[in-house]
């Protein structure tokens, strides 16, 4: 939701507690934009409730990590600032992190989305 912090934070906790019953052996990866720096709403639910982690802050390459993901077509050079990041791979279990990045990807100014996306390279162990 990207109106309301308490839908923001009660969806997160709807995937904290899903989550949290299942086999805690069993991987989980979770993706999207969750219109939320990590310290607020979603993210932190996720990250204590959840127990998940952000693949870009522990993966071992990081790209681009200077730059926010919500640019909204106006600060295409910075992304809007790394406080601007709302856009995550969550995860928990035996994975790692080999590689994460902000994509930046466009053709003569012309961007697919008001968002860079997030992607990493993650091993299942």
């Amino acid at each position: 939701d990207d109106k309301s912090e308490t839908a923001r934070e009660k969806g997160a906790e709807l995937i904290a507690r899903t989550v949290n019953g299942w086999d805690p052996k069993i991987p989980v990866i979770i993706t999207g934009d969750f219109n939320s720096y990590i310290q607020e709403s979603a993210g932190r639910v996720l990250t204590t409730q959840g127990q998940m982690k952000d693949a870009f802050r522990e993966a071992a390459e990081k790209i681009n990590d200077h730059l926010g993901t919500f640019h909204n077509y106006v600060n295409v050079q910075t992304g809007g600032g790394i406080q601007k990041r709302i856009d995550y791979i969550f995860f928990r279990g035996n994975i790692s992190v080999k590689k994460s990045e902000i994509v930046t990807f466009h053709i003569n100014e012309q961007y697919p989305s008001d968002h860079f996306p997030v992607t990493a390279d993650l091993v299942l162990h």
